[in-house]
């Protein structure tokens, strides 16, 4: 059942019911500081004038870069099950599904992308020395990085209206058209062919194509995706609005709580192991400062050649991988469904804005290490990159070993029975 909360870019689903799936809520609330996280560490790495040590550099390169790959599949995975689960809420009303979700969801895209990040703008840069000299920067500059999820919603309104006439041409369900787990499992083997391919096309075009461009200029360059996209995000959404079924079909299993977790490390351990041996790769995942955040970089030298396959192989299962094993890790766990009490967990003040106007305090935290010394500089840089350990890597390894001595103290019991 749905959420009354999913009201967010993250899980927008404005309509209300007293029933929680509280896994959904628990899922945006991480992917939310995610995010955030994500958004102070590029930020912060690609803006500093200051010296990186060369481990914390590559620990934010390799988790920006995973971020890229997996965030806006995830997103549109959770998105696409929040409008199946609105639509199901609606006894499958499809004008109130539009009326009260996509449209509310892309005015309000559209004023902020449009007018809104422009005027916020102005208001935070009218005081300043000429120049750009301020907390904030050049006002253009500043435009360009507030634009926050206009992009992402935009995609997201666009897919739902491609549901929506599907439900109305009468389209079968997914679960129909696959029949059983062989049917399932050549879906799976085409579609990542598929991706792999499109993938590949991006990365040797030098662009996301095929992203109109009305969309391609509300994405500033620490959020522009990586040659997965948009593909990757119309298989996940796709996956999304069949969740129910496919979450039905899985087998019961310990192993769903183990995959996120190895599959993570697998992707940050390639990634990194990528870097050390392709000077391509490396040059890549590291941001380019002369060029932020306006400018968009290209892959370097792609072509058929083992570093562009082995990049492009690793971003296609990321983006493939990691999303759905996330999902199914909350679906599954029993911690990950109870509830964790986030008050005020996806509404318009509290969960919605956020995501807007959260680039607010980490670019004034990006201000601070310029302007308190070298040495509060580095501090700040190291709270950062100890944020990110903590936060994005040390809960995988920290997870597997509670997995694993719950199932040790669950055989001792069931031994002294």
């Amino acid at each position: 059942m749905p959420s009354h909360s999913e009201s967010s870019p993250l899980l927008p689903l404005p309509l209300r019911t007293d029933t929680r799936v509280h896994y959904l809520d628990n899922l945006r609330t991480v992917l939310l500081v995610l995010l955030v996280l994500h958004h102070a560490a590029v930020t912060i790495l690609a803006t500093s004038t200051l010296d990186y040590n060369p481990i914390e550099r590559n620990v934010l390169c390799i988790f920006t870069t995973t971020n890229k790959a997996f965030l806006w599949s995830t997103f549109y995975l959770v998105s696409g099950y929040s409008s199946a689960l609105a639509l199901s809420r609606g006894n499958g009303n499809l004008q109130k599904f539009v009326k009260r979700r996509s449209l509310p969801l892309a005015i309000h895209a559209l004023v902020w992308g449009s007018a809104g990040r422009i005027g916020v703008s102005w208001a935070l840069t009218a005081m300043q020395e000429k120049g750009g000299k301020g907390v904030f920067g050049a006002r253009e500059v500043l435009e360009v990085m507030l634009v926050g999820p206009a992009s992402y919603i935009g995609f997201l309104v666009l897919l739902d209206f491609v549901y929506v006439g599907l439900r109305v041409l009468g389209a079968p369900r997914l679960a129909h058209v696959l029949g059983g787990r062989e049917g399932v499992l050549t879906a799976v083997v085409l579609t990542g062919i598929a991706l792999l391919v499109c993938t590949y096309v991006n990365a040797t075009q030098g662009s996301i194509a095929p992203l109109p461009s009305f969309l391609s200029t509300l994405i500033s360059a620490f959020d522009y995706p990586l040659p997965d996209a948009p593909h990757s995000c119309i298989v996940a959404y796709t996956v999304g609005v069949n969740w129910a079924g496919i979450k039905d079909a899985l087998p019961t299993t310990a192993i769903s709580r183990f995959l996120f977790p190895f599959s993570l490390v697998a992707s940050y351990a390639f990634l990194a192991l990528a870097s050390v041996l392709s000077t391509s790769i490396s040059k890549y995942i590291q941001p380019d400062p002369a060029r932020f955040p306006g400018a968009r970089r290209e892959f370097p030298y792609a072509g058929p050649n083992m570093h562009t396959f082995a990049f492009l192989l690793w971003d296609s299962l990321t983006s493939f991988i990691l999303p759905f094993t996330l999902l199914w890790c909350f679906s599954s766990a029993s911690l990950l469904r109870k509830s964790w009490a986030v008050r005020g967990t996806g509404t318009w003040k509290k969960g919605y804005v956020l995501t807007y106007v959260h680039m607010i305090p980490v670019l004034a935290l990006r201000w601070f290490p310029e302007r308190m010394g070298e040495e509060m500089g580095v501090k700040i840089r190291s709270a950062v990159v100890s944020a990110v350990v903590v936060g994005g890597l040390a809960p995988m390894p920290v997870w597997v070993v509670v997995r694993i001595l719950e199932a040790i103290v669950v055989a001792v019991v069931n031994l002294r029975r």
